[in-house]
C-alpha cells in the first residue's frame, strides 16, 4: 500500500442505492483524465417480492470499469511495469538500486538488501542480522527460518527474483542473483 501511495496510484468507490446521471458522468470523466486514479461508482439495488415472508435479491451494478478505462490505465508505462515485476523494474542492475534506496524506509526491504548484498551467510544468519534491525526501527521481525524461506524468498521469486542457493539444505546460503525479464 506505501508504493501505492507514494506512486499516487489510489482507488475511488462510490457506492449507493441509486446512481444519478451526473455520477456516472463524474465517474466516466475522472477515470479520463486521472491515468494513476481508478474511479469506479457500485450502485446496490435491492429486490424482493411483495410477500410477507419473501426472499431478497441485492444486485450490485459497477459504473466505471469499462475497457476504455482499463485500456487507459493500463497504457501507463509504470503501471504496465508494475504488474510485471516486482518494483517495475526490467534489469537487475535497476532492482538492487531500488533495494538500496527502499531498504533505509521499508523494513522488509531492509531483509532485501541483505540477500543481495550476501556473499557467504546462511539464512540464519541473515535472520538474526534482520532481527536486531528490526528491533531497532520497532518492527516486528520473522520468527522462523522457515518464514523466511517460505513467505519472504518463495513471494520474491514468484514475482521474478532469482537466487542461488548453496550449502547446508537445513541452512542454506541464498544470494539474489538476477531477475526473470517480463514476457
Amino acid at each position: 500500500m506505501a508504493v501505492n501511495l507514494k506512486d499516487r496510484r489510489v482507488r475511488l468507490i462510490f457506492v449507493s442505492d441509486s446512481t444519478p446521471k451526473e455520477l456516472r458522468r463524474l465517474v466516466e470523466f475522472l477515470n479520463k483524465e486521472m491515468s494513476n486514479v481508478e474511479v469506479l461508482a457500485v450502485e446496490v439495488k435491492r429486490y424482493s417480492s411483495e410477500e410477507k415472508d419473501s426472499h431478497q435479491a441485492i444486485v450490485p451494478r459497477v459504473i466505471g470499469a469499462t475497457e476504455a478505462a482499463r485500456s487507459k490505465k493500463t497504457e501507463s508505462p509504470h503501471r504496465s511495469r508494475q504488474s510485471k515485476t516486482f518494483y517495475g523494474v526490467k534489469s537487475f542492475d535497476e532492482l538492487k538500486d531500488v533495494i538500496r534506496d527502499r531498504a533505509k524506509e521499508i523494513p522488509t526491504n531492509y531483509m532485501d538488501l541483505l540477500l543481495l548484498e550476501n556473499t557467504n551467510k546462511t539464512l540464519s544468519e541473515i535472520l538474526k542480522e534482520f532481527k536486531t534491525y528490526a528491533e531497532k526501527v520497532g518492527y516486528k521481525a520473522f520468527t522462523s527460518l522457515s518464514y523466511l524461506r517460505n513467505n519472504h524468498i518463495k513471494y520474491r521469486e514468484s514475482k521474478g527474483w532469482i537466487f542461488k542457493y548453496s550449502g547446508a539444505p537445513k541452512d542454506p546460503v541464498a544470494i539474489l542473483v538476477g531477475l526473470k525479464t517480463p514476457e
